[in-house]
């Protein structure tokens, strides 16, 4: 989404720095486009998140967004993948987008970030 921001907007630097480096967007601002996407005609019939929430208070904002508009999260999927298997597919991606921010030193910065984030994201979804 964020790339899609920036490619279309005049001041693509207000988003370059969140998909070019390792700066996350601020909740606020994400919290902001997804309420607007959620708004549009082709996600009445429902939607599907990726990479969103990130953090606890992204989540919680967006809770209470979906309170507010009478909706909820029916199916949570959570995917796991080895290190290997993710390097190989962002440096796929990267040949095939040709996107300046699929570097093989973000991949490893990226690899890297996996577990802390992989922690956060498993403090989001209740264990049955």
């Amino acid at each position: 989404m964020l790339r899609q921001l920036r490619d279309q907007s005049d001041d693509d630097c207000k988003f370059s720095s969140y998909t070019e480096g390792s700066i996350l967007a601020p909740d606020d601002l994400m919290i902001e486009l997804v309420a607007e996407r959620l708004s549009l005609p082709d996600c009445q019939a429902g939607w599907l998140m990726d990479g969103f929430p990130r953090t606890l208070s992204q989540a919680q904002a967006f809770d209470g967004y979906l309170n507010h508009h009478g909706d909820q999260i029916t199916r949570v999927i959570e995917l796991v993948a080895d290190a290997d298997g993710i390097v190989k597919r962002l440096i796929e991606r990267a040949k095939s987008e040709n996107r300046p921010d699929d570097t093989p030193q973000e991949h490893r910065r990226a690899i890297k970030g996996i577990p802390s984030s992989h922690k956060a994201s498993a403090e989001l979804l209740p264990r049955p």
